[in-house]
């Protein structure tokens, strides 16, 4: 991946956030929280559709309406279930209509 950083505004300071440091955005309404692989949590008053537009496609996955996974962080997959373990451990829920367009995007990911 490249090493593109992404400025997440706060209310009192923005941080500088290497995007594979991301491993999900979780979608709470008009807030997101950004779970990072330092295994901090950062909530953001930005929406799940602004973080989608801002990080790169190749590499992250709208895997459900309130879930942004990065594909280098996933670690199983269970296929009955439509559940991917990040490398954290945190399981996310795939949809059922978004899961074979997962699989094509792991078999094309670098």
């Amino acid at each position: 991946m490249k090493h593109k950083t992404i400025i997440i505004p706060g209310s009192r300071y923005s941080e500088l956030i290497p995007t594979d440091e991301i491993l999900l955005c979780k979608g709470m309404g008009s807030y997101t929280e950004i779970d990072l692989s330092d295994n901090r949590i950062l909530t953001v008053s930005k929406n799940l559709h602004w973080f989608e537009e801002l990080l790169c496609p190749g590499y992250f996955f709208r895997a459900h309406k309130s879930f942004i996974v990065n594909l280098q962080h996933i670690k199983k997959i269970f296929k009955q279930e439509n559940i991917v373990a990040l490398s954290n451990g945190i399981l996310v829920p795939v949809s059922r209509s978004r899961k074979s367009l997962l699989w094509e995007k792991l078999d094309g990911l670098e």
